[in-house]
């Protein structure tokens, strides 16, 4: 019955990719919303689940956040690990210090640092132009021309929704999964480290072999209350 199933699966085309890639080989993409947008995220959202199991993405939205998660340390280490940052885009999501202060300003911090990531700004509701002037004359935002989906009728909103997850699937075969390593690799590691959040794959070989309380990334063990880099996933 396994090797039936698998065969039909090939036969049209569906690859569980989510299954067979380990998860630091996925491109990961972190969704932002304002929780008064909840409802509207979870309709987007669910155009997104199928790329997990057909691209093999990893999907993430903080009602992922489990009981006795260290909610504040799980998005940030969401946010250095992204390869997409979607950003829902409403009046209430930017009007919401969180999202722009930290996740936003996270993720501008990474692009002027040459990390391969994106932000992909996706127009929910109506929005006024002085809150997204400055995303706008930076970042291409969708659906095109710049209609917010929830003044399209519903046949128009699926299918302007299944467009962007298309485009959005396209996007993360382009973008690296990991961000180069920078010079300052050692100083970069520690300051990832000092906020309990474990460095990128792409920098790790050049920090395995580093002896944790004779390097740079000393003083990290005490603040952090780390005693081996092995805590970080190293």
């Amino acid at each position: 019955a396994g090797s039936e199933l698998a065969q039909g699966a090939v036969r049209f085309g569906v690859e569980a990719l989510g299954a067979a890639l380990p998860p630091d080989e996925r491109a990961h993409v972190f969704v932002s919303y304002a929780h008064q947008d909840k409802a509207a995220m979870e309709c987007f959202v669910s155009f997104l689940r199928p790329l997990q199991r057909h691209r093999g993405i990893k999907l993430w939205v903080d009602t992922d956040l489990r009981g006795g998660d260290e909610w504040e340390r799980e998005i940030q280490q969401k946010l250095a690990r992204c390869d997409l940052f979607a950003l829902l885009v409403s009046r209430h999501a930017m009007d919401s210090d969180f999202i722009l202060d930290v996740e936003v300003e996270a993720i501008l911090k990474r692009i002027a640092d040459g990390d391969q990531v994106r932000l992909y700004g996706v127009l929910m509701s109506p929005t006024p132009d002085v809150a997204v002037e400055g995303l706008r004359q930076r970042f291409q935002l969708r659906p095109a021309g710049a209609r917010p989906l929830s003044l399209y009728a519903k046949r128009e909103r699926d299918r302007a929704m299944a467009a962007i997850a298309d485009e959005i699937a396209a996007l993360l075969r382009e973008v690296g999964r990991d961000p180069p390593v920078p010079e300052d690799v050692e100083d970069r590691a520690r300051e990832l480290i000092l906020q309990g959040i474990a460095p990128p794959v792409s920098w790790r070989e050049h920090i395995r072999e580093l002896d944790f309380f004779r390097s740079k990334l000393a003083d990290a063990a005490p603040l952090a209350g780390l005693t081996a880099l092995t805590w970080l996933d190293l």
